[in-house]
């Protein structure tokens, strides 16, 4: 991995550049060294929250498993295909809120389920996973490499 000094060194390197587990330390110092660098949604606190972000993912990559979430709207609990639930979930439930729907396209019409799965670690896409968490650290990105066969542990719908 190459170090990246700012957040528009690593927009440009995106795509030449395939991240690994054992790039988050250094990520996470790149961050902390030039901290003004990163700081691009104007309330100066993004890169706090890369960090943040980054030093969680440390945490969950040391798991065999992790729960994780995804918000679906759908019109009814039964509409949730179940064999398919797509790749991005997010592992804090807690960060639904208004920002979150607009982000996700959760602002349209249905009803708003909460569907926790237990994920195995190593079905997380390690590249995209970290990706996320540069560019939207305030949705704590999970993204599974595969989708099919998830273990669901909870669907409840969100008031």
């Amino acid at each position: 991995m190459r170090h990246i000094k700012d957040y528009k060194t690593y927009l440009i390197l995106e795509s030449k550049e395939t991240y690994e587990v054992s790039d988050i330390r250094e990520l996470i110092k790149d961050v902390e060294d030039n901290p003004d660098n990163w700081a691009v949604d104007g309330d100066g606190h993004h890169e706090t929250i890369i960090v943040n972000s980054l030093k969680e993912l440390l945490k969950i990559f040391t798991k065999k498993e992790i729960l994780v979430y995804r918000y679906l709207a759908v019109d009814n609990k039964e509409d949730i295909n179940s064999e398919n639930l797509g790749k991005h979930f997010t592992y804090d439930k807690n960060v639904y809120g208004d920002v979150f729907k607009y982000d996700v396209g959760l602002t349209g019409t249905g009803t708003i389920y909460l569907v926790e799965v237990l994920l195995p670690v190593n079905k997380i896409d390690v590249d995209k996973t970290i990706r996320a968490n540069l560019n939207y650290p305030h949705e704590c990105e999970i993204t599974a490499s595969d989708d099919r066969n998830l273990h669901i542990t909870k669907i409840e719908k969100v008031k």
